[in-house]
């Protein structure tokens, strides 16, 4: 269950990008061009740590006029490692739903809950209304959803530099995550790098405290890094 929920968190999370600055963010909606990350997540449960490594490969497959969008999600392979042993988790796939901003608005998988969209706001990209450049910062809230079963959220950004990633000339971005009005407070906090050329999400490296899976919270740090020139 714990590597089923990480998956469809995973998975789901927004894609990034951005242009030249200084220039209006848009979410990547490049139809049917697929791209791929190398993700390693440290979980740590009660003081024993969890890897857990898997290749993702996310395809945008339909956008609408009012710049929402789909995506189909895929692990391609997984692995969790725990006492020095690798074990596949096999292989997964997900659809997700994204508002113009990027964030995402539906997951559709075999059991999605209410942990699944905290999960995705830990981590999420959102992109503001205006034009930006190196030292913007803007933030989406979320009040909290009765229906949904969600607590109130506010998800901070600034671009805080440029910086050259395995070739690309990235935007670095700091984001924060915090949950409020919830009994186990989740929250997250890291760095996307984005390439200003492509707008494709290069590297996204950080960590989250009381990560919601299912009844229990965990303590996790990640990175995902773009695969280059691989399928």
């Amino acid at each position: 269950m714990l590597v089923r929920l990480l998956s469809i968190g995973i998975l789901s999370a927004a894609t990034a990008v951005m242009a030249l600055a200084p220039a209006k963010l848009t979410p990547y909606t490049e139809k049917d061009k697929p791209h791929s990350y190398d993700l390693q997540v440290k979980v740590d449960m009660q003081g024993q740590e969890v890897l857990y490594t898997a290749h993702l490969r996310e395809t945008v497959t339909a956008k609408k006029a009012d710049g929402s969008f789909s995506q189909k999600n895929e692990i391609v392979e997984s692995y969790i490692n725990m006492g020095g042993y690798d074990e596949s988790q096999g292989t997964e796939l997900a659809t997700s739903h994204h508002g113009k901003n990027g964030l995402p608005t539906k997951v559709e998988n075999e059991e999605p809950t209410v942990f699944h969209m905290r999960f995705m706001r830990l981590w999420a990209m959102s992109y503001p209304e205006g034009d930006v450049e190196v030292g913007s910062r803007w933030e989406v809230r979320y009040d909290h959803d009765a229906d949904l079963g969600t607590p109130a959220t506010k998800l901070s950004y600034e671009i805080v530099g440029k910086e050259s990633v395995d070739g690309y000339e990235c935007y670095k971005i700091k984001y924060e995550a915090h949950e409020s009005e919830s009994t186990q407070t989740a929250g997250g906090n890291g760095f996307h790098w984005i390439d200003i050329k492509s707008g494709l999400r290069v590297k996204s490296q950080g960590e989250m405290t009381n990560a919601p899976v299912q009844d229990q919270v965990f303590d996790m740090k990640y990175t995902s890094t773009l695969r280059k020139s691989k399928s």
